[in-house]
């Protein structure tokens, strides 16, 4: 028989609390704030109607009594001191758990004695086992893809592999010759077999007689009087032009092999009247096309030695225009060759009048020179005579520049062509500072026209 409870709500936390109708109106601390609160007292139960008895087929039919909401308890008044009152401690009763289901009824009239009660049904889907290829019917396009995917990564590194290897099989390539070839007139005519004749038989050899080894083929250099008529290639023809002009003694001789804007007076007052110092090498350089100009330039790099010991180095161009035959441009030559070059010249003493100059431009980012006014503003050019970064050689001349100048934005736009430190084929203008400190005057770079050779 479960014990009759009583509900009710604590005045202050509102906390719902039960106890056991035996402590109804006992003062006690609530459970949840501590505070002394009184349980309501039972309200008076009503008589409880008599109801008929229910036919024995009949389900017997429980009546509800409602129950009266419970009522605030009012606060606590202080007792007399004569008679305090009574102070319990009030258990609380935690509320039945309810089944998951509804208990399945007991005494159920239509029930037979000795019946085992059924219990819950089971579902179908927890009889039946979930058939797993069935959550594997949306994952058929990714089995077929995934192996697909493979083979396609698989004959790739296979096709790439194989690339590879045929292209380490190939032969190198031959680089053709600068000479032109030249047919052989002992193999021409030997050649020369009529049409529709069959070759003769070989002979059988006589396995009597003793065989001599083969006598080796002599190789004889062709006759160039018997080979067709061919045009020289460009480089070859620009190398034989300028070694012919470097081994001539007069200008009169290097006249037709040259193309220059000198005057006749200054050509016979320069190195190019006479003989020019032994020739340790000529090695060609680079080549540069120009399609607008029809021309093409050859640039060699030529060691001379000199007369007080050891070399000096100088890059010579030789030009194409078109059809013609090569001629050296001797400007840039002329320029800077020999200690009276027309560079030394200038540089020795200021002048007023600017002048122009074909050389090999170096750039470096600093001025170092302290007597240059503003050096920390300005960057050095050094002016030489051929591209060699490893030149041991002091420059032909040094000339200065502004940061913020024309060259100075030059050097900053990677889309001009100059660069730091990289010589570079220039026409440059030069004149001589003597605004800035009239004491001590010094080679200004004014501009660049052009960062190439031409006049």
């Amino acid at each position: 028989m479960s014990t009759e409870t009583l509900t009710f709500a604590c005045p202050v936390c509102n906390s719902r609390l039960t106890v056991p109708v035996a402590l109804a109106g006992v003062i006690g601390p609530c459970p949840k704030c501590q505070t002394r609160i009184q349980a309501p007292s039972l309200p008076a139960v009503p008589q409880r109607p008599t109801v008929a008895a229910a036919p024995p087929s009949a389900a017997p039919v429980q009546t509800y009594i409602p129950q009266p909401p419970p009522q605030p308890i009012p606060a606590p008044q202080p007792a007399a001191a004569s008679a305090p009152a009574p102070v319990l401690e009030i258990p609380v009763v935690q509320p039945a758990e309810k089944p998951a289901y509804k208990p399945e009824p007991r005494a159920l009239p239509n029930r037979r004695e000795g019946m085992e009660p059924i219990g819950k049904r089971m579902s179908d889907s927890m009889k039946t086992p979930q058939d797993h290829s069935e959550r594997r019917t949306g994952s058929g396009a990714l089995r077929v893809l995934v192996p697909v995917v493979f083979l396609g990564l698989a004959a790739g590194m296979v096709f790439a592999i194989l690339t590879f290897l045929k292209q380490q099989e190939q032969p190198p390539v031959q680089f053709k010759s600068l000479i032109p070839p030249v047919a052989n007139s002992s193999t021409s005519a030997t050649d020369k077999t009529p049409v529709g004749t069959l070759p003769p038989a070989p002979v059988e050899p006589d396995e009597s007689a003793p065989v001599a080894p083969p006598v080796p083929e002599v190789l004889v250099p062709p006759d160039p009087s018997s080979s067709p008529v061919t045009k020289p290639v460009s480089s070859t023809s620009a190398f034989q032009i300028l070694d012919k002009f470097l081994s001539l003694n007069t200008l009169e001789e290097r006249i037709p092999l040259m193309e220059t804007s000198t005057s006749p007076a200054d050509l016979a007052a320069s190195c190019l009247a006479s003989s020019l110092p032994p020739r340790v090498s000529v090695t060609p350089s680079i080549q540069t096309d120009n399609p607008v100009e029809n021309s093409t330039d050859h640039f060699f790099q030529v060691i001379f030695t000199r007369s007080i010991g050891g070399t000096e180095t100088y890059n010579m161009l030789v030009r194409r225009r078109g059809d013609q035959e090569p001629k050296v441009i001797i400007d840039p030559f002329l320029d800077v060759y020999g200690e009276n070059s027309r560079l030394r010249r200038y540089t020795t003493a200021a002048v007023e009048k600017p002048a122009v100059f074909r050389v090999y431009v170096e750039t470096v980012a600093i001025c170092n020179n302290t007597k240059i006014p503003n050096n920390d503003k300005k960057f050095t050019l050094k002016l030489r005579g051929d591209d060699a970064t490893d030149n041991k050689l002091p420059a032909i001349a040094i000339a200065y520049s502004g940061k913020a100048s024309a060259i100075g934005e030059m050097l900053q736009n990677a889309d001009s062509g100059l660069r730091w430190g990289s010589p570079k084929a220039c026409t440059i203008v030069l004149n001589w500072n003597t605004k800035d400190d009239p004491a001590h005057p010094y080679l200004e770079a004014n501009s660049i026209k052009s960062l190439s050779w031409n006049p």
